[in-house]
C-alpha cells in the first residue's frame, strides 16, 4: 500500500449538518491521492457514528471532550 501524497485533517465538533457535503466534496475531487483523517473533539450529535458508518475509509481520532 502507497503513502497518499496528501492527508486532509478536519477538525469536526457537532458537525453533522456539515460533514456530509464536506466528505462528499472531497470524494468528487479529480485529484484522488489524499487520506482523510477526522479529528473530533466529543461530538454528540452522531457526527462520529455518521462517519464510521458511510465513510469506512476515513480515520477517526476521538477526543472525548472539546479540546
Amino acid at each position: 500500500m502507497n503513502t497518499p501524497l496528501v492527508t486532509i485533517l478536519i477538525v469536526t465538533w457537532n458537525s453533522m449538518n456539515y460533514i456530509y457535503d464536506c466528505l462528499q466534496s472531497l470524494s468528487r475531487q479529480t485529484f484522488k491521492d489524499f487520506s482523510i483523517i477526522i479529528i473530533d473533539n466529543g461530538s454528540s450529535d452522531g457526527t462520529v457514528e455518521y462517519i464510521r458508518n458511510n465513510y469506512p475509509t476515513v480515520s477517526i481520532l476521538q477526543n472525548f471532550r472539546n479540546m
